[in-house]
Order: C-alpha cells, then sequence, then structure tokens
C-alpha cells in the first residue's frame, strides 16, 4: 500500500486518484464478504466459434500426448485457473479481477478420459449463462463433453 501512496504522490492527475483494487475492496467490504467472493463463481460457456475447439477435441488432444509420453500417468491436476478455462471452454465473470477465470480445480482422468471440475456449485454457477448472452447451460455444456461437476470443498476427499 505504501508503494501505492508514493506513486499517488507522483503522478499528480487531478481529480483522479490511484487506489490498488485490493484496497478498494478491503475499504468497502468486510473480511467475511471478501473471503465469501472467493468461493462464489459466476461462470459462463463461451461458444465454440471464439475457443477453436470443444473440451472433448482439447481432452482428446492432451489425453494423446499423455498415454503417448507418460504411459504410467493416470491422472492430471489443474490448479493454473486460465488453463481450466481453455479447457473446459468456460469464463469467469468476476472471481478474479480483470481475468476471465473462476476459482476452481480440475482433474483429468485419463483411464476414463472425463474431466472432474471442482467447483463452487451454488446458484449463481448453474444461473449466470443468461446474463453473458451464452446459448449453452453450463450443465449439459458439462455433460455433453464429459465434465462431471463437483463442489469445490470436495477436491481433497477425492484426490486422497
Amino acid at each position: 500500500v505504501r508503494s501505492w501512496e508514493l506513486m499517488a504522490k507522483k503522478i499528480t492527475l487531478q481529480p483522479s486518484k490511484i487506489v490498488p483494487d485490493a484496497v478498494a475492496k478491503s475499504n468497502a467490504d468486510s473480511s467475511s464478504d471478501v473471503a465469501n467472493a472467493c468461493t462464489k463463481s459466476k461462470v459462463f460457456v463461451r461458444d465454440q466459434e471464439y475457443c477453436g475447439a470443444t473440451p472433448t477435441n482439447k481432452l482428446e488432444q492432451i489425453l494423446s500426448k499423455v498415454t503417448k509420453d507418460y504411459p504410467t500417468v493416470d491422472a492430471l491436476l489443474l490448479t493454473a485457473l486460465d488453463d481450466i478455462a481453455w479447457l473446459t471452454n468456460m469464463r469467469g465473470l468476476d472471481d478474479v479481477p480483470y481475468n476471465p477465470v473462476f476459482i476452481s480445480y480440475l482433474i483429468v482422468s485419463i483411464r476414463d478420459k472425463q474431466m472432474h471440475l471442482f467447483v463452487d456449485l451454488d446458484e449463481e454457477f448453474t444461473d449466470c449463462n443468461t446474463t453473458a448472452n451464452s446459448r449453452t447451460p453450463i450443465r449439459a455444456h458439462c455433460q455433453s463433453h464429459n465434465i462431471v461437476l463437483h463442489p469445490y470443498e470436495s477436491i481433497e476427499t477425492f484426490i486422497s
């Protein structure tokens, strides 16, 4: 915060004020609201014309590479949110400021040829497509591309 204050003093654009996003949010919200916001997912399906390939096609490419180069691997755990968004063709609206990703984990099961997506499954997750004007409901999208939805908190149980 101190570096922002020093920078704000050097840049004297009136009436503008430089405030880091995290500070602005922490001043506006209570700490419990900020903590709860970390798991509330507003997600929509990105149309295939903008993604280049379906999640099924992308999964087939990954499975081909992994089974060829790493035949003993049973599963892949993806934690990079942009990788998860790319592979599922799903985007987030506000989980991460200024990034079209959503808070999640994804496990690719090599043997089952399935993706296991761990995300907050509240009402916002299922209803967000109407907000983003997407034509594909999330659950139908997941079902048609072998993406099994799981509650975000169940990742540890699933792995063990």
